[in-house]
């Protein structure tokens, strides 16, 4: 103040604005050593005291790279310096993190609000991918030996979904009409495969992913052409539907799509064989988010809605050798390398406000080893062989490193960008698989199987297929 002025005065205090939670942090503004005037150092107008309030979303327990942890650290971004009707929304949402006091609903609130459910996405695209890939499986094995001709009947083998026959078991059944109803098994050059599988399961939930439970619809039909004794190729179109809800109501993931597979079989010498699969897949999604909870006596309740598109490409070589005993059992030794590649493009969310959020385009490989045992042993009957058969596998995993999805909340005009990481995929688990199989008169065969997963930490499968193969008059 200069010489006989009165009023009050502006101090400014610069403070560094920085994304971590503090407490009130208080300092006091003292005046001291006037000049050319007196102070009263006994009056309440010379000592102030300043509070700085923290501005920042508390973390409460959020892991770091999780979900939870990149939304609170982009609120604490802009919360500050919020200027649309919107952003000023979020400040809103900003201060009630602040005075909740509720560990419970804090955690709530930014599980609603983070990115978690999107990580789901491209598990459920590549659980179909793998769904017809199986079916293929199935398929391979009954091409592999070809149809093998040598000099007598009981050096014959059929292998029928998977699973190898000698034909002197099927002689032993339908005797001198094999002739007539089982022509088609060694003359025809074409087969028709139909194959129709159901499956559900469960992805347990974790810091870094919600857990969902899935149940998927399958179907997959092909061609496949004997070009010789030793080599079979083919093709084969599957389609796919899925649901999965999500943990906690969190919401709902609807996928569709198509799978184009190319394979071949090539039977070398006795009983070795080679195998190549190559697949491309295409999907659909429509998502559906549910932001609800509780936060300083706030209720929120808000469905974000999306649509998104994803390919899958995937191509597997394998090699193995099946071995048949003279009473007709069969063991069988394989080796496969399968690698696969997954695109999920970007998407933006809408119909939730400000907590729609806009999801960048993810991308995920794997590479996979897979070391299988089989056994399987015919049953004949009047009327048809039965065959039951059991395939044990060992997978190891060579890409099991978490990935990473990006994106930022769409209200946010400066776009404040949040990151985290998904869950590293198990590197070890075994596949198990139970079928059963029957030849039947006039080239028709039938064929059940299960298969589920062993030792896999954070998810459960089960699949069921049914399926019918016949053989072309060509």
């Amino acid at each position: 103040w200069t010489a006989g002025e009165s009023g009050s005065k502006t101090i400014v205090v610069d403070i560094i604005d920085d994304i971590i939670k503090e407490p009130v942090e208080i300092f006091d503004l003292v005046f001291t050593a006037p000049i050319n005037a007196t102070v009263d150092n006994s009056s309440s107008n010379v000592r102030f005291e300043i509070s700085i309030l923290d501005n920042d979303v508390a973390k409460t327990t959020a892991k770091e790279d999780t979900p939870q942890d990149a939304i609170v650290e982009t609120l604490n971004f802009y919360c500050a310096s919020a200027e649309s009707d919107e952003e000023q929304s979020l400040v809103e949402l900003c201060q009630a993190f602040d005075t909740e006091t509720s560990s419970e609903n804090l955690e709530q609130a930014l599980r609603a609000i983070s990115p978690a459910s999107s990580a789901s996405q491209m598990r459920v695209g590549r659980q179909i991918q793998q769904q017809q890939l199986n079916n293929i499986g199935n398929r391979l094995t009954t091409l592999r030996s070809g149809i093998k001709k040598t000099n007598t009947i009981g050096e014959f083998s059929l292998s029928l979904d998977g699973q190898r026959i000698p034909l002197s078991s099927l002689y032993s059944s339908f005797g001198n009409q094999m002739d007539d109803d089982f022509s088609g098994l060694l003359g025809n050059r074409y087969d028709i495969f139909f194959t129709s599988n159901y499956s559900y399961g469960e992805r347990k939930e974790t810091a870094n992913e919600t857990g969902f439970k899935p149940i998927q619809y399958g179907i997959s039909t092909g061609v496949d052409y004997r070009i010789s004794n030793r080599l079979v190729a083919g093709v084969a179109i599957g389609l796919s539907r899925s649901r999965a809800r999500l943990y906690a109501n969190v919401g709902e993931i609807n996928t569709s799509g198509y799978d184009l597979i190319a394979y071949a079989s090539y039977f070398y010498k006795n009983n070795y064989y080679f195998d190549l699969v190559a697949n491309h897949g295409a999907y659909q999604y429509d998502l559906e988010r549910h932001i609800d909870f509780l936060l300083s006596g706030r209720s929120i309740s808000e469905t974000a809605n999306a649509e998104t598109k994803s390919s899958q490409k995937a191509i597997s070589v394998s090699g193995g050798y099946d071995h048949n005993f003279v009473w007709g059992s069969s063991i069988g030794l394989s080796f496969r390398l399968s690698h696969a590649a997954s695109t999920l493009d970007a998407y933006d969310e809408s119909g939730a406000g400000i907590y729609n959020l806009a999801i960048g385009r993810q991308q995920a490989t794997s590479t996979t080893s897979h070391v299988e045992i089989s056994l399987s042993h015919p049953f004949s009957y009047s009327h048809a062989v039965l065959v039951p058969q059991i395939r044990l596998a060992s997978v190891h995993e060579f890409s099991a490193s978490a990935e990473s999805v990006s994106g930022f909340l769409i209200a946010d005009n400066s776009q404040s960008p949040f990151t985290f990481k998904t869950n590293e995929s198990d590197q070890d688990y075994i596949t198990l698989q139970f079928s059963l199989s029957a030849v039947l008169k006039g080239g028709i065969s039938l064929f059940a199987s299960y298969d589920t997963l062993l030792m896999y930490d954070d998810y459960i499968n089960h699949q069921f297929s049914l399926g019918v193969r016949m053989e072309s008059p060509f």
